[in-house]
């Protein structure tokens, strides 16, 4: 039997869900992500994530052992992106 989801009650509204709080986070938000948000941002794969990060397309921290990517530079990378085809 699954665990109850958590409840956080708005005290003008639905209640809201522990799941339902999670979706409207956007990660946009926050100043880092980690390689797995920055992926399905730019709709890719890890792989080429972590191919354009090792080819220095985009900074990347460190917090221990994990690698997260700096939402600057993300935007920063897309906007150098070419808006036509050759």
């Amino acid at each position: 039997m699954p665990a109850p989801a958590r409840i956080a009650y708005d005290l003008q509204g639905p209640p809201v869900t522990h799941s339902t709080i999670e979706e409207t986070t956007s990660p946009p938000d926050r100043l880092i992500v980690s390689v797995a948000d920055m992926a399905a941002m730019l709709g890719i794969g890890r792989r080429t994530a972590y191919e354009l990060l090792d080819a220095g397309h985009m900074e990347c921290r460190y917090i221990g052992r994990r690698r997260f990517v700096t939402v600057a530079s993300i935007e920063a990378f897309v906007a150098s992106l070419p808006t036509e085809r050759n």
